[in-house]
C-alpha cells in the first residue's frame, strides 16, 4: 500500500516498535487500513474498525493476509470474544463522545 506522510503516519514507526511483541492488535479508527498494513508482519492478528463504510471497503479490498480483518462499526458498539494485547487510537479518540 502506498503510504504518504501525514501527522498520523509519522507515528507509525513508534507504534510498530511499541507493539513488536504484541500478537493481537485492535486499531480503532483504522481509516483505509494503512496502520494495519504497516504493522502486519504475518505474525499478528490485527483488527481494524472504523465507522466509515468507504474506508472499510478500501481497506478490505487491499488486504492480503488472513490474519487481519476490517469491520465497519464504532468502538462503542464493537464486541469481541478474544482479548487484545494492545488497542491503538491513532488520531481517533478525539472523535468520540467522552461523556
Amino acid at each position: 500500500m502506498n503510504m504518504h506522510w501525514n501527522h498520523n503516519s509519522a507515528y507509525y514507526p513508534w507504534v510498530k516498535k511499541k507493539t513488536a511483541d504484541c500478537r493481537s492488535v485492535l486499531d480503532v479508527g483504522c481509516g483505509n487500513g494503512s496502520l494495519v498494513f504497516f504493522l502486519d508482519d504475518g505474525s499478528k492478528r490485527i483488527t481494524g474498525i472504523d465507522t466509515d463504510v468507504h474506508c472499510i471497503e478500501k481497506a478490505s479490498s487491499a488486504k492480503s493476509g488472513d490474519k487481519s480483518e476490517f469491520l465497519c462499526c464504532s468502538f462503542e458498539e464493537y464486541t469481541s470474544d478474544r482479548p487484545f494485547d494492545v488497542v491503538v487510537f491513532a488520531a481517533s479518540i478525539h472523535h468520540m463522545d467522552m461523556t
